[in-house]
């Protein structure tokens, strides 16, 4: 026999390094002789076995149900079993009592469906053929009643398998291999029926005359595995391959490297799934299902190079995706033939996010990408000619969105939709050509104007270079104005205008007026933009809308005020992860880099890095910024220049939250009022900010505000030099009725009259905890309070340590020396990688003394551990001794070392070994 040889080909190690435990157990037999089913007892129904004709077996049942229980059931090559019963809608039970598979290497027939059931496993030879009216082979159990009463619950925890090598054929019926692991590698065909493989601990079948109707698992299994090598046929019917895990470590794997078909017949779409509840899916091989419906899903999800996926609609409907290049290619064969829908559910800590990082082209059909939370466009999607696209996100989460980082090139013949969380879906208009001077068919650039309050996207990048000679050199007519505002949905896809010319008077830019708009993922190159007041590169005047990753570069100037390098005058508005590189001018006020004037707006993730120069009102962020709901995260490295009220970041503040913002770029002004950050801050708190560049003017000059009132100002420092006439600080020029604390300056300080290192001149104030460097200031005093220190002790951690400073999260020194000059730099505006510094604190008499040795803190102040000079010697971890149970050493507020049973406990932050200091007995 050459069955060991054969076993020992085919058998492989399938997943994790085990071997199925059929494998084994069958190759552990194969010296053993078997032959036909043998050892019948006939539990239930008119069944009579008759073995007259050689190397046959028929088995004879009258009546409509019938149980046999078998000391083996095994088919040898040259040897055929006969089920005969009254029609296709009886059926037989067969149930193996040996302790050894089954082993089918001959024919089983029948007119009826044959239900085989062996706990220790089966296996189907490459030689063997099964032709049936239906086909269940199980290694989970069903109880007589159940059967009898159709009522079709398999149950057990065998962890035996199923391989098919062979033929199993169930035409306008139904296969179902129920097992802890099923492997096809054979042929299974069901034209019109089902094929169903699953893997679980309680599975139920719903089987309606001979169509198998529904398979539900009930309780899944550890490492289940369902795994297809061959072919799958069931043209007209459906295809089930389906785990469900038990634990989320040792969940289930659906595997496909063969060919599943399942194409449209007789009018009957067919339709396949590959189902990982909880566990992994891995596609490969070739998934067909002309005109019909393919399903791919699993909490874990992954596709092999040169998969071949053909059906009417494709889904894929894993927790987390990443599209990759296999992923895109077979995405893309897929949307010759029709539709593909990624899908993706949220479970424990996975969001759901769809990230699509490999380029997608097709030309026909529509893709669907539908996320819990975010969809994320890392590389480009295009769709030309009649292809479609739809992005749906936040299903299930308010805070999802979808974020474009490469261009979404689509083809006005085409179709774009968006559909958030329960909202009805969005549909938007292609714009991919710049148009004629005053259009208004809403199909082109221009033509917005004649549907302000519709939708639309970008397809292309548009060059509008022409926009020079439009109406007798005034150039662009902007989309919105004061009779009908643009209060639609505007989406860029991450394309770019480039060479947009407006010379006239006011409220202009790509957009002139918007109201309660949502304009986003767009870039205006090179604009050249000149007006009169209410000026952007984007917008001119805009009221509560929702601007979002959007950018300008070129040149914006007005002769008034309002003029900003992406938005003019912005009132109760969002505007996030945008920003503005092009030079700013106002002949007058409100000028900024991105913003001329926000009121009651929220500014996040921004920054302008070009120059600003105005009269009044003048910062290289934002000119006025009024009534806001928070500024944050945000940054200006570009000069500003002006009269007064000037700052480096925004130029006059009132009543703002500001945190995590600096600026870099050089403040310089003929008048009053002005900062390295904000030049004028009223009623504001200040937080995590700071000012680098070079401050000059009059009266009331600070490194970084110029003059602060009833506002509070913390862990901030300002480095640049600053010099002026009157009331000049390294951090504030004066300041009535604020509080300060945690802040230094370090920057030349210079002027004529209330001259301060950290203060030029103060009304009231409250100050605590808060430094100037006395040496690189040139200044030996300060108004209002605050410490001079010299260099030296200013690099010196323990300074700020001492002085209760947030040495954990909010401040960090580099020890080198190289980031921020070893001065203290703020954590969440730094990317450098901070070494943490461990301060020497006062010496006291007997260090023994602050060690706390109880088990437990239960809240109680716990004591710092001061070092000494003398009398002390090293302890490293492996020398502690095992008695010393829980003792701590306080290193800084909340972070110790802690000895547990002698072992040594890095507190976070620390990344070095560290050791012991004792006193010598």
């Amino acid at each position: 026999m050459k069955l060991n040889q054969d076993y020992k080909s085919r058998f492989k190690i399938l997943k994790g390094g085990k071997i199925s435990l059929v494998i084994s157990t069958l190759v552990g037999v194969v010296t053993l002789s078997f032959a036909a089913p043998n050892g019948e007892s006939v539990v239930s129904g008119g069944i009579v076995v008759d073995r007259d004709i050689a190397n046959t077996t028929n088995i004879n049942q009258s009546s409509n149900r019938g149980i046999i229980n078998w000391q083996s059931f095994d088919v040898k090559t040259n040897e055929r079993v006969n089920f005969n019963m009254p029609d296709t809608t009886s059926s037989t039970l067969n149930r193996v009592l040996s302790s050894s598979p089954t082993k089918i290497y001959g024919q089983i027939n029948s007119n009826g469906q044959v239900f085989l059931v062996n706990q220790n496993g089966i296996y189907f030879s490459e030689n063997s053929k099964i032709n049936t009216a239906g086909f269940t082979a199980s290694t989970l159990d069903i109880t007589n009643e159940n059967f009898l009463n159709s009522n079709y619950i398999f149950e057990g925890k065998s962890k035996a398998s199923i391989l098919n090598l062979g033929a199993i054929t169930t035409d306008n019926a139904y296969t179902a291999l129920l097992a802890k692991e099923v492997i096809n590698e054979g042929v299974i065909q069901a034209r019109l029926g089902n094929v169903e493989l699953a893997s679980g601990e309680k599975i139920t079948l719903d089987i309606n005359g001979n169509s198998l109707v529904k398979l539900t698992i009930n309780k899944g299994t550890l490492d289940s595995l369902i795994q297809n090598k061959g072919l799958i046929q069931v043209d007209g019917g459906i295809v089930y391959l389906t785990t469900k895990a038990l634990d989320e470590v040792l969940n289930g794997v659906v595997n496909n490297t063969g060919v599943i078909e399942a194409n449209s017949i007789e009018q009957k779409d067919g339709k396949i799934i590959l189902f990982a509840h909880g566990g992994t899916a891995n596609i490969g091989g070739t998934l067909e299902a002309k005109d019909g419906f393919i399903e791919t899903s699993g909490k874990e999800f992954s596709i092999a190079e040169n998969t071949n996926v053909q059906t009417g609609h494709w889904l894929l409907d894993p927790i987390n995706i990443t599209i990759d290049s296999s992923l895109a290619s077979t995405l893309t064969g897929q949307l010759v033939s029709g539709d593909a829908t990624v899908t993706t559910a949220a479970a424990g800590t996975d969001e759901g996010n769809i990230n699509v990082d490999s380029s997608i082209s097709w030309s026909a059909n529509k893709l669907t990408l539908r996320a819990d939370k975010d969809i994320n466009i890392n590389a480009a999607l295009n769709a030309s000619a009649t292809a479609g696209l739809e992005l749906q996100y936040a299903q299930t989460t308010a805070t999802g969105t979808y974020n474009v980082k490469a261009p979404i090139n689509l083809a006005t013949t085409g179709s774009f939709s968006t559909k958030k969380g329960t909202d009805a879906i969005k549909n938007y208009t292609i714009i991919t050509t710049l148009g004629a001077e005053g259009s208004t068919t809403t199909t082109d650039l221009q033509g917005i104007k004649g549907g302000l309050a519709d939708n639309y996207v970008l397809g292309a990048d548009i060059d509008a270079l022409a926009t020079t000679t439009w109406s007798g050199g005034t150039g662009w007519d902007p989309l919105g104005d004061d009779t009908t505002k643009f209060t639609g949905d505007f989406d860029g896809l991450g394309h770019t205008i480039s060479n947009l010319f407006i010379d006239r008077g006011e409220k202009i830019g790509l957009f002139g007026y918007t109201k309660q708009a949502i304009i986003q993922n767009v870039g205006l190159l090179d604009v050249d933009i000149s007006g009169s007041a209410a000026i952007g590169g984007l917008i001119g005047y805009d009221i509560g809308s929702s601007i979002f990753n959007a950018y300008t570069t070129g040149r914006i100037s007005g002769t008034h005020g309002f003029i900003g390098g992406l938005v003019g005058l912005s009132e109760s508005s969002t505007i996030s992860k945008s920003y503005a590189t092009g030079t700013v001018s106002a002949g007058d006020y409100d000028a900024g880099g991105l913003i001329g004037r926000a009121s009651n707006s929220s500014i996040s993730d921004a920054y302008a890095t070009g120059a600003v120069s105005g009269t009044s009102y003048v910062g290289g962020l934002i000119g006025h910024a009024g009534s806001s709901s928070g500024i944050s995260n945000v940054y200006a490295t570009g000069a500003v220049s002006g009269s007064h009220n000037l700052g480096g970041l925004i130029g006059i503040t009132i009543g703002l939250n500001i945190s995590n913002a600096y600026a870099t770029g050089t403040v310089s002004g003929d008048g009053y009022i002005i900062g390295g950050l904000i030049g004028r801050d009223q009623d504001s708190t200040i937080t995590n900010v700071y000012a680098t560049g070079a401050v000059s003017g009059g009266d009331d000059v600070g490194g970084l505000v110029g003059v602060a009132t009833d506002s509070s100002i913390s862990d901030s420092y300002a480095r640049g030099d600053v010099s002026g006439t009157r009331e000049v600080g390294g951090l504030l020029g004066g300041t009535d009725d604020s509080i300060i604390t945690n802040v230094y300056a370090t920057g030349a300080v210079s002027g004529t009259d209330n001259v301060g290192g950290l203060i030029g001149f103060k009304y009231s104030l409250n100050i605590s905890n808060s430094f100037w460097d006395k040496e690189t200031t040139g200044q030996t005093t300060s108004s209002g309070g605050g410490t001079g220190l010299t260099t030296a002790q200013m690099k010196d951690t323990k300074t700020f340590y001492e002085a209760g400073w947030n040495l954990d999260t909010v401040w960090a020194r580099d020890t080198n020396n190289v980031q921020n000059d070893g001065y203290l730099d703020l954590r969440a505006l730094s990317d450098f990688d901070f070494n943490t510094d461990v301060p020497l604190a006062p010496i006291y008499e007997n260090i023994l003394n602050n060690i706390i040795r109880e088990a437990g803190n239960n809240n109680k102040e716990i004591r710092e551990v001061f070092i000494k000079e003398n009398n002390l010697r090293v302890v490293s971890k492996e020398d502690t001794l095992a008695d010393r149970n829980d003792i701590r050493l306080a290193l800084f507020p909340n972070r110790f070392i802690e000895l547990i049973n002698g072992g040594l406990h890095l507190p976070d932050g620390l990344s070095s070994d560290f050791y012991m200091l004792e006193e010598e007995k």
